[in-house]
């Protein structure tokens, strides 16, 4: 019996269906929608035209190719959805000192034992005073 080998051979073109060029249309979508509206932010500006068509290239063109790579293999939209989600339902851990006591926890803990050191000063002295009576009754039998 052959073994199977654990890698295995992808061809160039799969998962192609949904890009052009190698870049996906969500992403040229994207990048076309924010590089107008900043060509339309960048029109309203009272420059003279030069500075506009210059501004207009570097930072139209600049957005625009940051929007058509994306973040780590994802459109810029999904990066951020992904992120706020993230951020929004994280779990926030901490490593606590050795002997660390929640501060509520102590507090129960405080009011327990007062509760119970008040209950035992009580028998103890129900205690003593029976003792006392006690003794002081055998020393007058004695007499």
């Amino acid at each position: 019996m052959q073994k199977r080998p654990d890698t295995y051979y992808i061809p160039s073109n799969y998962a192609e269906e949904h890009r052009f060029k190698g870049v996906a249309y969500r992403n040229i979508a994207e990048a076309v929608v924010v590089a107008f509206l900043l060509f339309q932010l960048i029109e309203l500006t009272p420059f003279i035209r030069i500075i506009r068509v210059v501004a207009e290239i570097i930072i139209c063109g600049g957005v625009g190719i940051f929007f058509l790579v994306g973040i780590k293999g994802e459109s810029v939209t999904q990066f951020l959805i992904s992120f706020i989600t993230f951020r929004k339902s994280r779990r926030k851990l901490h490593l606590r000192r050795t002997g660390y006591v929640n501060k509520k926890q102590r507090e129960k803990d405080e009011k327990a034992e007062k509760s119970i050191t008040g209950k035992l000063e009580k028998k103890a002295k129900e205690l003593y005073k029976e003792t006392r009576s006690f003794t002081s009754a055998e020393e007058t039998n004695k007499q």
